[in-house]
């Protein structure tokens, strides 16, 4: 059965000389893991080699009783080019990819968080000024990862402590925090 989606390229493993194992997430279908047949040919109906990363529509054959699916199509979007030039955003994006491969489940759909990514992904590959580029890029990985692990089901509780159930009260500027108990 032919599936098309909306997919993120989040891992790519040469398989053989000409062919790619390669994990999407996709928009409506969730973690697929998928064989590439040919995608390394230079005039292959893949553009060439799939990369980390890209993104687009694919279309690929679902298996019913394997676990590789068969990708048929992979039409890319514009590469994010500018991640290419600044190591430290190029980190943080494939960080971000391994815990989506790592944290999500095989045909387990979640279009916020694809959405999420997407929008981080895009975030990242905006230029930023030097100085405020670590900064901002780490704060934008801190809000995907928030958005990852509420989707999952780990919402993190982050306005109390876990153990006393006392609510934190910001003391200053510098968000130092104390324990308030909790009124009656």
């Amino acid at each position: 059965m032919l599936t098309k989606d909306l997919a993120i390229c989040i891992r790519a493993i040469d398989y053989s000389e000409t062919s790619q194992i390669v994990t999407f997430f996709a928009k409506a279908t969730g973690k697929i893991d998928a064989i590439a047949k040919g995608s390394k040919r230079p005039k292959s109906t893949f553009d060439g080699p799939i990369e980390v990363l890209s993104h687009g529509n694919v279309v690929f054959v679902d298996s019913a009783g394997e676990k590789l699916a068969t990708l048929t199509e992979f039409q890319q979007q514009p590469f994010l080019i500018n991640l290419r030039n600044n190591l430290f955003v190029l980190y943080a994006c494939l960080f971000a990819a391994e815990l989506l491969n790592n944290l999500t489940h095989d045909y387990d759909p979640h279009p916020e968080l694809f959405g999420s990514f997407l929008e981080f992904l895009h975030n990242a590959n905006k230029q930023h000024s030097i100085n405020d580029q670590q900064r901002d890029i780490l704060a934008l990985l801190i809000l995907f990862q928030l958005t990852l692990l509420n989707e999952i089901g780990l919402k993190p509780i982050l306005n109390q402590c876990v153990n006393c159930k006392a609510r934190y009260k910001i003391r200053d500027t510098r968000y130092e925090y104390s324990a308030v108990p909790p009124m009656g």
